[in-house]
Parts: structure tokens; sequence; C-alpha cells
């Protein structure tokens, strides 16, 4: 008998934002600058690592878990034309995928939309 699935469903998370999801001690830049995350930006992290990873935990239990990744992984200067980004294409991937990984690491199945 296979598991009942749950959906999780997730988008815009800009990361490489000044208003994204971003460590609380900070990101590394590819060119050797240190990213240091706002106030808003270090709620959302203790928000992220502290109550929403350990929900999806709780509630995916005894379920095949799909993570549905609806778009705006990654955020550039290009994206809204502003200087609301720090670092590069590269530091934002990069960053992304850092911050994914504990997510990533507990699904079954991975959607990702990436525009």
């Amino acid at each position: 008998m296979s598991k009942p699935v749950a959906l999780l469903i997730t988008g815009d998370f800009h990361t490489n934002s000044k208003v994204s999801l971003c460590p609380a001690d900070g990101a590394a830049l590819d060119d050797g600058d240190f990213y240091i995350p706002n106030a808003a930006q270090k709620d959302l992290y203790q928000f992220w690592i502290d109550q929403f990873l350990p929900w999806v935990k709780a509630c995916s239990r005894g379920h095949r878990l799909i993570f549905d990744h609806g778009g705006d992984g990654i955020d550039g200067a290009g994206h809204h034309g502003s200087l609301q980004t720090f670092g590069t294409d590269d530091d934002a991937e990069n960053l992304h995928v850092e911050m994914l990984e504990p997510l990533i690491n507990m699904v079954d199945e991975i959607i990702y939309m990436r525009g």
C-alpha cells in the first residue's frame, strides 16, 4: 500500500534580495565580501529553522512529501531593475540551494519552476 501524499507549495523566495531568506549569520559572497542580513531577514531565518521546517516534518510524517516550488527562486538586479539585491547570480544560486537544502532533504519529490 502506498503512502498518502502531502503536497507543499511555496514560491517567490527571491534569494539574493535584501528582504529574502538568508542565514542569520550572513552569507559569504564570491568576491570575498560578506553580506550581513537585516533584522527582518534574521527573524525570517529563525522562523524558517525553528518553526517552518519542523512543521513541514511533523505534517508530512507518514506521507510521501512532494515539494512544489512555484518560481522566482532567486533574485538579481535585472529582475526588478533595482539595487535591492546583493552579490552575483552565482551567489544567489548557491545561497538558494543552501537555504532549501534542509527542506529538499525531507522530500520525496521536487517540482521546481525556474521563472
